[in-house]
Formats: C-alpha cells, sequence, structure tokens
C-alpha cells in the first residue's frame, strides 16, 4: 500500500476515534517502510489537528476530541515499541 494512502488511514482512523485501526496500520508500517516521524507528523498529529478544526467549528464535540486523543496516544506509543 502507498506511504500516503496508509497515512492518510492513520489520520482518518484517529479522527474517528479508532484505537484499534491506529494499532493495525502503525505496526503494519514498517513492512511498508514508512518513516516514524511521516507516521507522527502526517497520521497522528493531522488527525488531532482536524478534529480540533471541526470541534472549534462546532461539528464534533468533547467525546470526539476524547477519542481521537485517546486513539493518538495509543497510536505514539505503539510507534515508540515498533520503531
Amino acid at each position: 500500500m502507498p506511504d500516503d494512502l496508509v497515512l492518510k488511514e492513520i489520520r482518518d482512523a484517529v479522527i474517528a476515534g479508532e484505537i484499534e485501526n491506529v494499532k493495525e496500520l502503525i505496526e503494519s508500517a514498517p513492512k511498508n517502510e514508512i518513516d516514524p516521524f511521516r507516521i507522527l507528523n502526517e497520521g497522528l498529529i493531522d488527525g488531532v489537528r482536524e478534529v480540533g478544526r471541526r470541534f472549534e467549528e462546532g461539528s464534533f464535540f468533547l467525546p470526539d476530541l476524547i477519542m481521537a486523543g485517546n486513539a493518538m496516544d495509543k497510536g505514539s506509543k505503539i510507534l515508540q515499541k515498533v520503531f
């Protein structure tokens, strides 16, 4: 799978608060030889930024922020273990 697609899937999973999907995608990243800094910046952080933007505009609410934060937290912990 191309890097950009994997990073978009990680970003989308963070936005949706899908912790298990974030975990699976990050665990598969070494096979795809994706730079861990890209995973962090273009996947996890971009996802949380988008959730913050949606929260500010009123289309996301506090539970959405919490779920995205939990997904990013789990993803960053897995990223540290995998790389």
